[in-house]
């Protein structure tokens, strides 16, 4: 990964912090974090160190409930996160910590992660120590792996504050504008323009979005359908929904689509329109160069963002959209 890849995922993060609700934003951001590493599970916990490790949010990929269950059987003899809390913002591997030959012999190894393929597992974590509060990130992977190496480590460490720091923003941006109830499960685009529609600040989506509706619209002035909207708190054109909040001579926006799936991101609307195809979960890895547990993620979030449960549903969906 170069360093302008480095930089461009970084204010992806921050981007996303603003645009995507907060009880999606920790399972859409190791989604993210998947495709720039490549694991097969992870587990994002937020708590405290109050009493022992005390969690109060947990977001996961592909990880069963039972496995997070199973955890509280076997945490004691959990060699990894206990240590990287101890060291905040670096990253630890299972096979590299000093008892590694110890712990394969472990009831933690041989009743708990081998259950659950853990064979590579890597942790990283960060600390507040005047409140106590912890936030600790956990990727896995299985035999089909190699292990988790140096560059691919720094990368993790690089990223990790980022990601704390960007939960945050989207924590407090969410007690200051709590949504409506209608508004929970969408993801909204932002923008400041004034009265006369004049872009005066967007974020990144805002033109993807506006596009969908005005597919020629460039620059700073706003379509002239939108004009005439300002002074409406709520307003829905044929393929976008807008939410307006005036404050002085400045004019708050958000825009969504009305359709769920242009709310897919590029990769969800690849792998949905190959399962419209017919694909099965491999032969879509093989297509699009990804591992079958990255496929199996994003169809979970796919399908989570377009309300179904089947791949029949979602085919369908795709057919009607085309």
């Amino acid at each position: 990964m170069t360093s302008e890849q480095l930089n461009q995922f970084i204010l992806f993060i921050y981007r996303e912090s603003h645009r995507v609700p907060l009880v999606q934003f920790k399972e859409h951001m190791l989604l993210a974090l998947q495709d720039l590493l490549n694991f097969d599970k992870a587990v994002w916990l937020t708590g405290s160190t109050l009493d022992g490790v005390t969690p109060n949010g947990i977001a996961t990929i592909n990880v069963e409930d039972q496995m997070i269950s199973d955890y509280e059987l076997y945490k004691e003899g959990d060699p990894l996160v206990p240590y990287a809390i101890k060291h905040p913002l670096k990253a630890f591997s299972l096979t590299r910590i000093n008892n590694y030959e110890n712990w394969l012999r472990s009831d933690n190894h041989l009743h708990y992660a081998k259950k659950y393929d853990m064979r590579y597992v890597v942790s990283i974590a960060d600390d507040e120590p005047d409140s106590s509060l912890i936030s600790a990130i956990t990727l896995y992977r299985n035999e089909s792996f190699e292990d988790f190496n140096d560059k691919e480590m720094k990368v993790l460490e690089t990223i990790f504050p980022h990601l704390v720091e960007a939960h945050k923003q989207s924590l407090f941006l969410f007690l200051a504008n709590p949504p409506e109830e209608s508004d929970k499960q969408t993801n909204w685009s932002y923008a400041v323009c004034d009265e006369h529609g004049v872009l005066i600040q967007a974020d990144s989506y805002f033109s993807h979005i506006m596009h969908h509706q005005w597919p020629q619209w460039s620059g700073t002035q706003l379509p002239e359908e939108i004009v005439a909207a300002l002074n409406n708190k709520h307003f829905e054109f044929d393929a976008l929904s807008m939410r307006c909040e005036r404050s002085g001579d400045v004019i708050s926006i958000k825009l969504a689509h009305r359709s769920n799936v242009d709310s897919l991101t590029p990769q969800e609307f690849k792998i949905s329109e190959k399962i419209k195809e017919g694909l099965s979960n491999k032969e879509i890895a093989k297509a699009m160069s990804l591992s079958p547990s990255t496929v199996k993620n994003h169809l979970s979030n796919i399908m989570r963002k377009l309300s179904v449960n089947k791949r029949s549903q979602l085919a369908s969906i795709m057919s009607e959209h085309s």
